[in-house]
């Protein structure tokens, strides 16, 4: 069972403060459990606006400790592509895919529009008392 604990770092395609156009990704946590008796996975991955790039790998007992010191290697080096490519099926049989990343960034471009709109109508509302 997937579980989406939290997004973190909202960011999207556009200009910074060079001028220079950025593309941005969300930071995000998955855990998965396969039950009593199993430790729990903890992927730490990067939502790009169309790819999923898993960062770490982390074992977690019930309580969300790590079972371990070793915190995992770095997958996002070339030399780890085939263990990259077995973690990326197994979250892909989940349902974290590129086409959640796609989700996400859209999700998040709405959500903050809908947070400016409900902004100014305070603003308004205060603005006109």
């Amino acid at each position: 069972m997937a579980r989406f604990i939290r997004t973190a770092q909202r960011a999207f395609p556009g200009e910074d403060s060079t001028g220079e156009n950025v593309v941005l990704r969300i930071s995000l946590l998955v855990d998965i459990s396969k039950g009593q008796g199993y430790p729990d996975m903890e992927f730490l991955c990067s939502a790009w606006p169309d790819q999923l790039e898993i960062q770490k790998v982390y074992l977690l007992n019930r309580d969300k400790t790590i079972i371990n010191p070793y915190m995992g290697r770095d997958l996002r080096r070339k030399k780890n592509r085939k263990l990259q490519r077995t973690l990326d099926d197994y979250l892909e049989e989940r349902g974290v895919n590129n086409e959640l990343c796609v989700f996400l960034h859209e999700y998040m471009m709405n959500k903050d529009r809908i947070e400016l709109i409900q902004w100014l109508g305070n603003v308004k509302s205060i603005v006109q008392k």
